[in-house]
């Protein structure tokens, strides 16, 4: 009897510890099982962070190199609008100075005409003074070639005065000499003459009168 006990109670011990053993090794798999899924759910937001940073990196390049194609094509515009002003303001002032050399030449050709204007009257002035005396009736002449010539009209007749040249004295002088501004010589002897046969002046410049035979 006593060993019966004792066999059953071997036999109930054997099944506790199996229990325990199992009990054991089932908490030992759970366990596993709960770090290996921490360990997938580490590498897994591991991978996220790593695709979220590589599309944070391509979208900032792209960022970048967008905005540093709009900087140099709005630093290349507002160059080019530089280097536009820049030549449309030396066309202006090429212009400019054209146009204030284009007015220099014309106060200087108006000053120039002006003088000549003046010469010319003061030539015209002398020549009238010349031919009123010439013909103011003098007392004598040396010979009838050097009268004035009557010219007869219908009504009335008028004496055309006749300036001899102060060389030859045969032909009609219509030649002034300057700076003097006398009706010297004909248009044959003023060739010949270095000065004015009236005044003696230097010749510097010869200026041919037409006198109207009319």
């Amino acid at each position: 009897m006593n060993k019966y006990i004792r066999s059953g109670g071997r036999v109930k011990f054997c099944i506790s510890l199996v229990f325990l053993t199992m009990a054991m090794s089932n908490s030992q798999c759970e366990q596993f099982s709960l770090s290996q899924l921490l360990e997938k759910q580490t590498q897994e937001e591991d991978q996220l962070l790593q695709v979220f940073n590589h599309h944070l990196i391509e979208a900032f390049y792209d960022s970048r190199n967008r905005y540093t194609s709009v900087l140099f094509a709005s630093v290349e515009n507002v160059s080019n609008l530089i280097r536009e002003k820049d030549e449309q303001l030396a066309f202006e002032n090429l212009k400019a100075k054209m146009l204030h050399q284009n007015l220099q030449n014309a106060i200087e050709a108006r000053d120039f005409w002006q003088i000549c204007a003046m010469e010319k009257l003061e030539i015209a002035a002398a020549l009238q003074l010349e031919m009123d005396k010439v013909a103011t009736p003098a007392p004598c002449f040396s010979s009838t070639s050097h009268l004035p010539e009557r010219v007869e009209t219908g009504e009335s007749s008028f004496i055309k005065p006749f300036f001899p040249c102060k060389l030859c004295y045969s032909l009609r002088a219509c030649t002034v000499f300057l700076p003097c501004r006398h009706l010297s010589t004909c248009q044959l002897c003023h060739f010949s003459a270095t000065a004015c046969p009236i005044c003696g002046t230097e010749k510097a410049e010869v200026i041919e009168v037409l006198l109207s035979d009319e």
